[in-house]
């Protein structure tokens, strides 16, 4: 079953316009159900994770990774395979005249997020209760050590259920893909298989791997549901990197929240009654 890319015109504005009222009142890496609501996006259920639609395709030139977006190293993923997900998050949310999910550098929340356990406190939830960026402490920066319940989740989230005897319980509550020993897998083996099979069908093609496709050949591969990439999977998580909080990784200089004119958090400066009751009249100079 093939993407329909027209199948919804929203702009990018538009929805994230909507959503950024919901976004400082929930985690980064929950951020997309508050997208996937103001998007609009309807039915997402089905045999295909291409009905979560790719962002439009302007009909302005793209922009490939490395051409004029900032340079980074991968922490968990290996070199090639975070070069086909800097390319991915690229196609998903290209730059239309705006910065995408590239110059937000989506990639490194998306690689950050897949080894959250690697350090001492996983990088799941961060503190507060504020950035420092109008004042206060910087409490974001400081990562809230999780529960052995939210621990657990986590781990299947991204782990996947490995063999746990603990995790099992997941293998009957979740519904899923299976690899070939019947455990659920985890985001992160998700990617890594998902990325090699991007290559793959990249060198198929006659390119030396999925980054060196022109954008709209990345968008028309994963359009053709011949790649056993989990777009849904990865849609969600680009949007997350784009517009989340930079503390997580992404939205790198506040470029995901420049290019839809949100200012981010406010606290502890805050507002007063008066731009309260009348934010449209006074305007982002008023504030």
């Amino acid at each position: 079953m093939a993407w329909d890319l027209d199948h919804q015109k929203v702009s990018r504005r538009h929805f994230l316009l909507d959503a950024t009222g919901w976004l400082l009142a929930v985690p980064a890496a929950g951020f997309v159900a508050a997208c996937t609501k103001a998007r609009g996006s309807g039915d997402l259920a089905g045999d295909l994770p291409g009905e979560v639609p790719v962002a439009d395709v302007p009909d302005v030139p793209q922009s490939d990774p490395g051409s004029d977006v900032p340079v980074t190293q991968p922490r968990t993923l290996s070199p090639a395979r975070f070069l086909a997900l800097s390319a991915l998050v690229d196609a998903l949310i290209p730059d239309d005249g705006t910065p995408g999910a590239a110059a937000a550098v989506a990639a490194d929340y998306v690689d950050g997020m897949l080894g959250a356990f690697a350090s001492g406190v996983p990088r799941i939830f961060a503190g507060g209760p504020y950035s420092g960026r109008h004042g206060g402490l910087d409490g974001f920066s400081t990562f809230v050590p999780l529960t052995r319940v939210e621990e657990l989740a986590w781990r299947i989230r991204i782990e996947g259920t490995k063999g746990v005897a603990e995790r099992q319980f997941a293998r009957l509550d979740v519904g899923g893909i299976f690899d070939a020993v019947g455990e659920l897998p985890g985001f992160l083996a998700k990617y890594e298989t998902g990325l090699d099979d991007l290559d793959a069908q990249a060198v198929a093609q006659g390119y030396a791997n999925f980054a060196d496709m022109p954008v709209a050949d990345r968008r028309a591969l994963l359009q053709s549901g011949d790649a056993s990439m989990d777009v849904r999977m990865a849609f969600e998580h680009a949007v997350e990197g784009t517009y989340g909080d930079p503390v997580y990784g992404g939205n790198r200089d506040l470029v995901g929240w420049k290019a839809i004119d949100y200012e981010g958090d406010r606290q502890p400066v805050g507002y007063t009654a008066r731009q309260m009751s009348n934010p449209e009249a006074l305007g982002p100079e008023g504030l």
